[in-house]
């Protein structure tokens, strides 16, 4: 349906598909990752599933703001490349305020599910890790892709590849670095 009186390609019609909810998480997870990996309290504002579901059920936005801070440039790089191929699409699809919201909750949601995991299946060694990263969240974000748009083509360095496969490639990365992940002494 056409709007009369504007014409296409206007800066405001390019404004109004800036996906600015997406580009606002970008920068909340680069600020929050780059301002606190070098300070010692670091991970104070992380989630350590050996706390305890019940003894931080004062502080229950720890599960989200764990998801705001990176182990790492890489990991940052990494998920904030994927949300911002996948989640363009996504916030254009849902409008601005569905998508935040839907976004915090996916933080939520994979927290829990990241506690469930680690306290249910893993030695209690990985209790003590505390849990950072976006990837759940990411991986909420590119589910909802994976349903509305896997008949879409991105480019990619040239070259046309189904979205599907991209999703399927960065599934297959996160597992292959979570498996990694078992086996770090440092944290």
């Amino acid at each position: 349906m056409a709007v009369t009186g504007k014409r296409s390609g206007t800066v405001p019609d390019a404004l109004q598909r800036l996906p600015v909810a997406t580009l606002g998480i970008i920068a909340l997870n680069v600020a929050a990752t780059v301002l606190t990996y070098r300070d010692p309290l670091f991970y104070r504002d992380c989630y350590v599933p050996s706390y305890g579901l019940i003894a931080r059920a004062l502080r229950p936005g720890s599960l989200i703001t764990s998801t705001f801070l990176h182990d790492g440039y890489v990991h940052l790089a990494l998920n904030m490349l994927f949300l911002y191929v996948f989640g363009s699409a996504v916030e254009r699809a849902m409008g601005r305020l569905e998508y935040v919201l839907f976004y915090l909750g996916a933080c939520f949601a994979s927290s829990l599910v990241h506690v469930g995991i680690v306290l249910g299946t893993l030695p209690p060694e990985f209790e003590v890790r505390p849990m950072v990263g976006a990837s759940g969240a990411v991986a909420g974000v590119m589910g909802i892709y994976a349903v509305r748009f896997h008949h879409r083509m991105l480019r990619f360095a040239g070259v046309e590849i189904p979205a599907i496969l991209l999703v399927m490639g960065w599934l297959m990365l996160q597992v292959g670095l979570g498996v990694l992940g078992l086996y770090r002494d440092d944290v």
